[in-house]
């Protein structure tokens, strides 16, 4: 039994915070809770600059995009030698309450355990438990192998729309959308925008137009909306889970001071990072 939370340098920061909130509920060991990073995977690196296809259209994968580490997650079963149960993460999902061994008891026979998306049709790929002997045929370089060659649309693949109907249902909290409440097991900043850590940072990241045609910017400056530049989360109780667990990762020394300046050089963190810190 292990977890996995799938990263790149940019979410280096908030996937140790997440770490560090799991390591303390105590449920597996600290070295069953590992990082994973798109760099250190040669089908991910060898297919930055490449074409693939994404909601029907031609798109470059970015090597310098925020998300480029989410094709991860289907790396895990091979990680895991096609045996035992691992849970997987996004890097910017914290865990609220410690419900890990309800939500390991309620695998059975599925093939793996999400929430549904918000599309219809659609899973949230982003925290799954997933049985891998099961799942043999996830194999990461031939998903890429496949998505090159146009016969898998990446949103298909993201929303576990190639899986068969094997997929147990989580209810919404188990992984909640910008939403904290009594109910709330995983919070999810899904709005990159909003992401406590991100307010001032220009988000370099691939924005799906409104509808799957719209292009949002335009819309969004009409209604002035902020697309591209990170601002303030708009509920405070969530800044303060991120902050909080912050200072929990540098306090027990999973996090350096010398990373938090490094991150804010590098346009990773807000520049006031500091002051949240000692708040």
């Amino acid at each position: 039994m292990k977890i996995f939370i799938c990263a790149n340098e940019e979410q280096s920061i908030p996937a140790k915070v997440s770490r560090t909130l799991l390591i303390e509920q105590e449920f597996i060991s600290s070295e069953s809770i590992e990082i994973i990073y798109e760099k250190d995977f040669s089908e991910l690196t060898n297919f930055f600059g490449q074409k693939f296809l994404r909601s029907g259209a031609w798109e470059t994968f970015e090597k310098d995009d925020l998300q480029r580490f989410t094709l991860l997650r289907f790396k895990v079963p091979e990680l895991m030698n096609y045996k035992g149960l691992a849970l997987v993460l996004d890097p910017d999902i914290f865990i609220i309450q410690n419900k890990l061994p309800e939500l390991f008891n309620r695998i059975k026979t599925h093939k793996l355990l999400c929430r549904k998306g918000i599309r219809s049709n659609s899973y949230a790929s982003s925290l799954m438990l997933l049985q891998c002997d099961l799942l043999k045929d996830w194999n990461l370089e031939n998903f890429i192998n496949e998505l090159k060659d146009g016969r898998l649309d990446y949103e298909d693949l993201i929303n576990l729309r190639n899986c068969d109907d094997n997929i147990g249902i989580l209810e919404d909290f188990w992984n909640d959308f910008d939403r904290l409440n009594k109910n709330t097991i995983f919070l999810h900043t899904t709005q990159k925008i909003t992401q406590p850590w991100r307010k001032g940072l220009e988000l370099n990241s691939y924005i799906p137009p409104l509808f799957g045609f719209l292009k949002r910017d335009l819309i969004y400056k009409i209604l002035h909306k902020p697309l591209r530049i990170g601002v303030e989360h708009p509920i405070d109780d969530i800044n303060q889970v991120f902050f909080k667990g912050l200072n929990k990762a540098i306090t027990s020394g999973q996090i350096s001071s010398e990373e938090i300046d490094e991150a804010i050089k590098k346009g990773f963190l807000r520049i006031d990072i500091h002051s949240k810190i000692k708040k």
